[in-house]
């Protein structure tokens, strides 16, 4: 295993030390090997710890320089004088920070610079006594003016953080190094590319070993086998609950007679350790047989050819569980589907791989594939030789009838014996010191076991969830977290590090409980209290551990929300307005985990669960404000004031917009991107959201490249045969498009150019679903004929022009197109035009 790669962080501390601190958290949690100064301080020995600086910096990969308006301490003038000879002519002195990225400069290491925008709240208002603000200044001019080093700007903890991802993935491009070598990624050791290789299969990763050995299933055992050798490409174990499919599959995993000639390796299972949605399904599977410098570089077309590459044997356990994408669940949440409905598009997409499932028989009957049935089991000797291995002890014969009545009871069902012989343990470490054997009393007159309040409560809050629960959720919404442990060793819950889920052999009789009380809403709604004082405190790691409970929450919260608003009183809209408040401040704190962990199907579900938040929010003050009467409210119709949702909204929309520039969906990051400007009040934000947006067409070029070679070379051929033509061919860009709401009769709109040069308007149309839409009419700007957008006018780089669109009212939304052209030629800079906010006209 080759060692991390080694990261320095600098940051003066006075003005970044908590930005700082996150960003380190977030670089570690990836993988990254991360230093900073203050390390260096607490050694010993007799380095100076500017030598320490230059030692490490020479020897690490990467440097992230954090800058702003303050310099930091400077070092003694003996310990820089050593280092005189490459402090630059422009610099007479320097600080330990300025020194720092003069070191990375020299060593040619990877530079990647963020530069604080005017706006950033340092985390101590005022410079310290160390600080010297013109000495920053005039590093910062050195930086920037004289060497000419890229920077991205950012405004806060959060937009540095997103930087940084971006930066680690290859697509905001960083510090060019010295000498003209190419730029790269944190990923400097590689910067070549992701560089994909298959991993080494002897030590595959497989399911934990059986705490005991199998009783009763040597001919499932051999059943499964069979068909895995005859390359069926779904292997479906279909059973109750507790009937042990999940404990057959284990044994399966750590059998010597399974097929070895998967090229790829046979009893492989995903470490998947949540139910994921179906995009990270795929991530997690190709992490298991693929490896990258990060594996979050790989573009999802990349990864797909690979896993239709791969000839391997996959386990499944608990595919009864819910992914994320599609129907409804047990809780009422949109958006979960058991893994059984995503597996026939895995076998579409992975032709070379057998995988093998665990299912209930209601999941699979859609499923394609024979299903091997697994029954409850019936001989009454192995069923007293499974209480015994469960029991941990020999059942005395006087004992053995009434176990053995007790176990049919039970309909044979190994998860129930297993709950009875943990009850029986129970009881006989409650009669110790006794002479009869505890065994024979409990056998004899079963009492059914205590159950507290709180216990009570544990098992519906879980089966309200219907997913696993963090452990600090849980003991918020129990009190302790003692009723948790208790209910482990009894069996009742199901641990799996560091969440619990309720035993599945007790989920009926309990869902027949809280449907009886109807307690679901009241326990989801402090379970949805508890996860968001959790996810304030929690850990990125511990975050995206929970992913699959953190999506589920937030779109329980969006949803909830919605169903109280069609109850239609004012109590309930203003509690639906409430959740959605705290599913915004909800997604934007657990965001950067899923962002930085590399799952962008759980980054993508974050984020719409925040848009559908804000939109419903918006929507229901736009209905409050138009049912309100002037004369009830005076002139403010609306008490509150939607600013925060629309900036909520703008962000979700530019970070989706982000999340396609970075998988290359470049034509879904722009429509995100245009959208997210209606939305994005702060210039700053602005400015960020059309940086991005100036980054997808040279996202294009080297595809561009290609394509345009061999038109290129017949361009010369035809050259010789025909008249020279040197005017520049027109270029068509990618439409803009902005969606609007139709409230009133006329709006305006600005079409703003901010490409490298002078673009075409092309065309102006209202559309729906690339068609044109009747009741609308493009009219000219009163007072200001010469703004008015035209066909065929042009827009110089940085100009402007208006578009007011008079509406009839017969929509409530629509969709406004404006295409553009540029005459730049093939090699030059293509242009890019934007929509910006709709100015309303009266």
């Amino acid at each position: 295993m080759s060692a991390p790669t080694g990261v320095f962080l600098s940051a003066v501390t006075s003005e970044f030390g908590q930005a700082r601190d996150v960003l380190a958290g977030d670089l570690r949690t990836k993988g990254f090997d991360v230093t900073v100064q203050e390390d260096f301080r607490q050694e010993g020995g007799t380095s100076t710890t500017l030598e320490k600086l230059d030692d490490y910096i020479r020897r690490c990969e990467a440097v992230v320089c954090v800058i702003g308006e303050r310099s930091g301490s400077v070092p003694p003038p003996d310990a820089a004088d050593k280092f005189a000879a490459i402090r630059p002519a422009e610099l007479e002195r320097a600080s330990y920070t300025q020194w720092e990225l003069i070191f990375a400069l020299y060593h040619g290491k990877s530079i990647f610079v963020y530069h604080a925008s005017a706006t950033y709240e340092p985390d101590k208002p005022e410079p310290s006594l160390e600080d010297e603000l013109e000495l920053q200044q005039g590093f910062v001019h050195w930086l920037f003016e004289t060497k000419g080093v890229d920077r991205n700007e950012f405004a806060d903890t959060k937009d540095l953080q997103i930087l940084v991802l971006k930066t680690e993935l290859g697509t905001v491009r960083g510090v060019r190094r010295v000498g003209g070598q190419s730029e790269s990624g944190l990923d400097v050791g590689e910067s070549r590319g992701p560089s994909i290789r298959r991993k080494d299969t002897a030590h595959a990763h497989r399911l934990p070993q059986n705490r005991h050995a199998l009783v009763g299933r040597v001919h499932e055992l051999a059943d499964v086998v069979g068909v895995i050798e005859d390359r069926e490409p779904l292997v479906m174990l279909v059973g109750e609950p507790g009937v042990g499919k999940r404990t057959i599959l284990q044994e399966l995993t750590h059998r010597d007679d399974l097929p070895s000639d998967f090229r790829d390796g046979a009893a492989i299972h995903p470490a998947v350790k949540t139910v994921e949605n179906l995009e990270d399904l795929r991530q997690a599977i190709w992490e298991e047989f693929y490896d990258a410098n990060d594996p979050s570089t790989v573009k999802p077309r990349d990864r797909e050819a690979a896993l239709r590459d791969l000839q391997s044997l996959i386990f499944f356990p608990d595919a009864d569980g819910p992914a994320g994408d599609g129907a409804t669940s047990p809780d009422g949440v949109t958006g979960a589907r058991p893994l059984t409905e995503l597996v026939p598009e895995l076998l579409d997409e992975m032709p070379g791989t057998v995988f093998c499932i665990t299912a209930e028989e209601h999941n699979a009957e859609n499923v394609p594939g024979e299903p091997i049935p697994i029954d409850n089991l019936t001989s009454e000797a192995e069923l007293l030789a499974l209480f015994e291995v469960l029991y941990k002890n020999e059942v005395p014969v006087d004992a053995r009838p009434a176990v053995v009545a007790l176990c049919v009871a039970k309909r044979g069902n190994p998860g129930d014996i297993d709950l009875l012989a943990r009850d029986a343990r129970k009881a006989g470490r409650r009669s110790r010191g006794s002479q009869e054997d505890p065994l024979i009393a409990w056998a004899a007159e079963l009492a059914p076991p205590d159950q507290s309040p709180e216990l009570a409560k544990a098992m519906k809050m879980l089966h309200a969830v219907g997913t696993d629960v963090p452990r600090g959720v849980a003991v918020a919404v129990l009190g302790s977290s003692d009723v948790i442990d208790e209910a482990i060793d009894d069996g009742r819950l199901e641990e799996g590090s560091p969440r619990y889920r309720l035993n599945p052999v007790l989920a009926d009789n309990v869902g027949q409980q809280v449907d009886a009380e109807a307690g679901r809403p009241a326990l989801m709604l402090e379970v949805f209290h508890g996860t968001i004082g959790w996810a304030l405190d929690a850990l990125n790691s511990e975050i995206f551990e929970n992913r699959s409970f953190v999506v589920r929450m937030l779109q329980w919260g969006v949803d909830s929300g919605r169903d109280l608003v069609e109850q239609g009183g004012d109590d309930d809209v203003s509690e639906a307005r409430g959740r959605w408040s705290k599913v915004i401040t909800l997604g934007q704190t657990v965001e950067a985990a899923m962002a930085l962990s590399g799952r962008h199907g759980a980054w993508e579900q974050v984020l719409q669960s925040v848009e559908g938040a804000a939109r419903s929010d918006l929507e229901q003050v736009s209905a409050d404000d138009r049912s309100a009467s002037p004369a009830a409210h005076g002139v403010a119709r609306v008490t509150d004031d939607p600013k925060s949702t629309k900036d909520a909204l703008g962000w979700a929309l530019h970070q989706l917009g982000s999340r396609a520039l970075l998988r290359d969906e470049l034509k879904e990051a722009r429509t995100y991107l245009n959208k997210a400007l209606q939305h994005r009040a702060g210039t700053t934000a602005r400015d960020l959201t059309r940086k991005n947006l100036m980054q997808i067409p040279l996202a294009i070029v080297p595809f561009a490249v290609l394509v345009f070679v061999p038109v290129l070379l017949a361009a010369v051929v035809l050259a010789v045969l025909n008249p020279f033509d040197d005017s520049a061919p027109t270029i068509d860009i990618s439409p803009d498009f902005l969606e609007f709401e139709t409230d009133e009769e006329s709006q305006e709109f600005r079409v703003e150019n901010a490409g490298d040069g002078p673009v075409e308007i092309t065309s102006i149309d209202i559309v729906e679903a690339g068609d044109a839409l009747t009741g609308f009419q493009i009219e000219p700007v009163s007072g200001a004929p010469d703004d008015s957008c035209k066909r065929n006018d042009e827009i110089p780089k940085d100009g402007f022009c208006t578009i007011r669109v008079r509406s009839d009212g017969s929509r409530s939304t629509a969709l406004l197109e404006v295409k553009v052209s540029s005459r730049t030629g093939l090699n030059g800079d293509q242009s890019a035009v934007l929509v910006s906010e709709p100015e309303h006209a009266g």
